[in-house]
């Protein structure tokens, strides 16, 4: 069970840093190698003070007490240079860990993976969440050293006893290994993920809770709402009843564990008053009896240390341990088709049905859809119709349940995903808001586009006059120093400069999803008449319960249920008066 914690970390170390794992090492076994020296030496001293009166200070003596000298500052160099190694290393750990969680998270073009709940609990796991306390890999190599340095300076102890008196350190051996043994495992059940799954909702909600109180995105409806006192009490609630599950979890084995410690005591009590009974009687020397009595004492102050050890092991290792479940297998190198040698002159969905993992209801059933390369579409249905889903489907997001979306006549799922959404620009209804510079919140889009690229695509969607006053370079995060925060629209405004950008850039599909939600009334003309700018050589879908925009794509699909009931243009589906236009005429009316 102990491989399980070390061995994973023993595979990242090297990569972290091999020089420092390797002194890591040096300092865990040097530490009990001059313990034992020390003992071994003090005993030689002890042997010789009775003969200093007649014969003084002589080499034997020097030299004793040099070797205790000697271990002595040594054992405080160690403990002051091993300390200091395991620190930076744990940092380059941690800065691994991370980088190798990210990278797997990232890595599929995908994002089905981030929904899955067991994949979630992995990488909460993973962040040193979801448990009793929030655990780092950082602390891991002094951990693993400290156990290395007591596991060897327990063995080291036990050895001479055995070979200086078997009939005393055989048993004393015994009783280590065996209350070792029980302590350890006793340690390690405490510490299974398998306890803490048994109340990992209530894990989950506490750190939810946590974080609702002390979020500033809750804080003015906490207090507008006047619920502070009861997010405060569901808290401690929560609190106290994983504490009790932690202290009956304890309690049923305090007893045994009592049992144990007092019958180890006792064995190695009886010991020493054996070793002073043979000393007295002269069957021992001084320095024999001197070292043979801390050999027997001293296995329970190195083990103490261990036992410690092995929880810090057992609970910095469970981010690495839970990363190692995260990353897949290497993936057979499959060769797909490039779609920058595609024009993207057509996109095709025929027959395409899609549910989500884990569910039966069809979000998509039978859709039947051709977007042309230099034209826009523009998706209207009621909430959950399945705008959104078709989108993520043409993102490469998910891959259909059934049937097949084509790209200039190729198969979607057969194009290097990653590359095919380069080819993607995008606005999505929820959009990020990063807390970068205005400039790098553009330019996510094309990390090698010039300033002036930049403000270019800014002048088309209006956020150059926003930012005007703020400056490009300003952070825009008010949690960081200097930063400002932007309005919805301004947010908006900000997001589809993103997009254009990508246009411009090399993308030939673009996406709006509802692109005027948070603009007033005014943005949202002023976007609406350069629609056709912005959709302008690309093909173009827009997603949007606002008919003032919807209207000016060359066609409308209307989605019911996951199917298409209605296709046509605005006018077309308005003289058909069906449902594109009953909802026209009905959002019309609230401006009559």
């Amino acid at each position: 069970m102990i491989g399980q914690q070390i061995g994973p970390l023993m595979r990242l170390l090297p990569a972290a840093g091999k020089w420092l794992t390797a002194g890591l090492l040096v300092t865990a076994v040097l530490q009990p190698a001059l313990s034992l020296g020390f003992i071994l030496a003090t005993g030689v001293l002890v042997g010789h003070i009775p003969d200093l009166p007649r014969v003084g200070l002589h080499g034997p003596v020097i030299a004793a007490f040099a070797a205790v000298a000697g271990c002595y500052l040594g054992q405080q160099v160690v403990s002051a240079v091993g300390p200091t190694v395991a620190n930076v290393l744990g940092r380059r750990v941690d800065t691994l860990a991370a980088d190798r969680l990210m990278s797997t998270q990232l890595a599929p073009a995908g994002i089905a993976h981030l929904q899955d709940a067991r994949r979630r609990d992995l990488v909460e796991r993973a962040t040193g969440g979801l448990g009793a306390g929030r655990w780092r890999p950082a602390e891991s190599p002094g951990a693993l050293a400290a156990l290395i340095s007591s596991a060897l300076a327990v063995a080291a102890v036990c050895v001479v006893a055995v070979w200086l008196r078997w009939w005393v350190g055989v048993p004393v051996a015994a009783a280590t290994v065996w209350f070792g043994r029980r302590m350890w495992g006793q340690m390690l059940r405490m510490t299974l993920d398998s306890v803490e799954a048994e109340h990992i909702d209530e894990y989950r909600r506490v750190a939810y809770e946590l974080e609702t109180a002390v979020a500033p995105g809750t804080a003015k409806e906490i207090r507008v709402f006047g619920f502070a006192a009861w997010l405060l009490d569901r808290v401690r609630l929560r609190q106290q009843r994983l504490l009790g599950f932690d202290l009956r979890h304890m309690a049923h084995t305090t007893g045994a564990e009592t049992a144990s410690y007092v019958t180890y005591i006792a064995i190695v009590g009886a010991a020493v008053v054996a070793i002073g009974v043979e000393a007295a009687r002269g069957s021992l020397s001084l320095a024999t009896a001197t070292v043979l009595a801390q050999a027997v004492l001293a296995p329970m102050s190195s083990a103490q240390p261990g036992f410690q050890a092995l929880i810090d092991l057992r609970q910095s290792t469970r981010p690495i341990r839970a990363l190692q479940a995260l990353e897949p297998e290497p993936p057979a190198a499959a060769a797909g088709v490039n779609p920058r040698e595609l024009p993207v002159n057509e996109i095709r969905f025929t027959d395409v049905t899609f549910r989500y993992p884990g569910t039966d209801v069809n979000v998509l059933d039978g859709v039947d859809l051709t977007l042309r390369g230099d034209r826009s579409l523009a998706l209207v249905g009621l909430n959950g119709a399945g705008k959104s889903t078709l989108v993520n489907l043409l993102c490469g997001f998910y891959s259909p349940t059934s049937g097949v979306i084509t790209v200039d006549g190729v198969d979607l799922a057969s194009l290097d995903m990653a590359a095919w959404q380069s080819r993607v620009a995008a606005i999505f209804q929820d959009f990020a808001h990063y807390p970068f510079t205005a400039a790098d919140n553009v330019r996510v889009a094309h990390l090698d586009a010039t300033a002036s690229q930049i403000r270019a695509a800014a002048a088309v969607t209006g956020a150059d006059a926003v930012l005007a006053h703020a400056g490009w370079q300003t952070p825009l995060s008010r949690e960081l120093t200097g930063g400002v925060d932007l309005s919805g629209g301004q947010w908006q405004r900000l997001a589809l400069a993103r997009a254009i950008l990508a246009c411009d850039t090399g993308a030939r599909v673009l996406i709006l999803d509802e692109p005027s939600a948070n603009l007033d009334i005014r943005a949202e003309a002023d976007l609406n008449d350069r629609f056709l700018d912005l959709a302008r050589g690309t093909a173009t879908v827009v997603v949007s319960h606002r008919f003032s925009t919807v209207r000016r794509a060359d066609s409308v699909c209307v989605l019911d249920g996951g199917r298409i009931v209605e296709h046509g243009s605005h006018d077309e589906l308005v003289r058909a008066g069906g449902v594109y236009s009953r909802l026209f005429r009905l959002q019309a009316a609230r401006f009559g």
